[in-house]
C-alpha cells in the first residue's frame, strides 16, 4: 500500500535528519546488502512473474518488477536509518526514500528476522517505483514472505491484502507518512489479526468464557502475548482508560485487589491504556506505578 507518489530521480528528496548516534552495526549493514542481493537475483528467477502478480497486483508483470528493481540500482537504494519506533520494527518513508529500523534492533547480528524486515520495506520501495495503482494491503509483507520461501495460503494472503500498514513516523521533529512492518514474536505478528493464533492458544473455556469474547495467550520470543477477540460490533472497544488485570502467579491472595466488583483478582500487574490509547505495564492500582516508560507492543482491529 503506497502512501504517496515516489519522487522522480531529478526531484530533490528532503531526507529527515538522522537521529543522534545512528551508528549501524556492521552486521546490520551486511544484512541489508544480503537483502539487496536477494532482490537483484529475483530479476532472473523463474518465479518473477508470479511474485510480481501476487505481491503487487494482477496488472504488474515480471518485466515491470524487474524494471523497478533495476531502477533501484540506477537511482540508489533507500537510505537506511534508525528511529524509536513504538509499534513497529521497521518503516518506509516514501517522501525521503528512507527505510527506518527500530533502534532497539540495532544490535541484531544480521539474523533472519532483520533480513525479513529489510525485504519487507524494500517491497514498499519497489511498489513506489512501479508507477501504477497502489498495491492492495501490505505488499511489503507479501513480497518478503515470497522471497523467504514462506507458503502463503488463501486465508493468510487475504489477511495481508486487507491489512492497513500505513501510519505516521515522527523523527527529527517532523511527522512523515510511512508504511510499517509490524512487530513479530515467534509465529505471532502484532497486527490485530487472529490468523496466527492457534486453537490451543485460547485460554478461556466453556466454564469461564464470556459471551461474545475469546481470550488467547502464548509465550514467544521472551514475551507473553495476549489477544482479546470480540465477536460483536456492539462490544466495548479497548482504548484510552482500559485496564487489563494480570494475576501472574495465579494466586488471588497476593497482588492488588479491586475495591469493587471482582474483589479477589490478586493482580501483580495491570496494563492500562493512557489518554492517547497507548498501553503501558503497571503495578498496584490501574496506572499507579509504571514498570517501564516503553509502551507495550499492541495493535487493534
Amino acid at each position: 500500500m503506497r502512501v504517496s507518489p515516489h519522487p522522480s530521480a531529478a526531484a530533490a528528496r528532503p531526507r529527515p535528519p538522522a537521529p543522534p548516534r545512528a551508528v549501524w552495526a556492521d552486521a546490520a549493514q551486511r544484512c541489508y546488502e544480503d537483502a539487496k542481493s536477494s532482490v537483484r537475483a529475483l530479476r532472473t528467477s523463474p518465479a518473477l512473474d508470479e511474485i510480481a502478480r501476487t505481491a503487487f497486483g494482477a496488472a504488474v508483470t515480471g518485466r515491470g518488477l524487474a524494471g523497478a528493481i533495476g531502477q533501484l540500482d540506477i537511482e540508489g537504494w533507500p537510505a537506511l536509518r534508525s528511529a524509536d519506533l513504538r509499534q513497529a520494527d521497521a518503516g518506509y518513508v516514501c517522501q525521503s526514500d528512507t527505510i527506518y529500523i527500530a533502534r532497539r534492533l540495532l544490535e541484531d547480528n544480521g539474523g533472519p528476522a532483520l533480513r525479513t524486515l529489510l525485504l519487507h520495506e524494500i517491497g514498499h520501495a519497489i511498489d513506489a517505483r512501479l508507477g501504477g495503482p497502489e498495491a492492495p494491503g501490505d505488499e511489503g509483507a507479501i513480497f518478503a514472505a515470497l522471497l523467504t520461501g514462506e507458503t502463503l495460503g488463501p486465508a493468510k494472503l487475504a489477511v495481508l491484502r486487507s491489512a492497513d500498514d500505513h501510519g505516521i513516523l515522527v523523527t527529527g521533529g517532523r511527522a512523515w507518512p510511512a508504511e510499517f512492518a509490524g512487530t513479530v514474536y515467534g509465529r505471532i505478528k502484532i497486527d490485530g489479526s487472529f490468523s496466527d493464533w492457534l486453537p490451543s492458544d485460547q485460554l478461556d473455556t466453556s466454564t469461564n468464557a464470556v459471551t461474545g469474547y475469546a481470550l488467547f495467550g502464548t509465550f514467544a520470543a521472551n514475551a507473553y502475548l495476549l489477544g482479546i477477540q470480540s465477536t460483536s460490533a456492539s462490544d466495548l472497544v479497548i482504548g484510552a482508560g482500559t485496564t487489563i488485570w494480570l494475576n501472574t502467579d495465579q494466586n488471588r491472595a497476593t497482588g492488588y485487589n479491586l475495591p469493587w466488583g471482582f474483589t479477589n483478582v490478586g493482580a501483580e500487574y495491570n496494563v492500562t491504556f493512557d489518554s492517547t490509547g497507548t498501553p503501558h505495564l503497571y503495578t498496584g492500582s490501574a496506572g499507579q506505578t509504571l514498570v517501564s516508560p516503553t509502551p507495550l507492543d499492541f495493535a487493534r482491529s
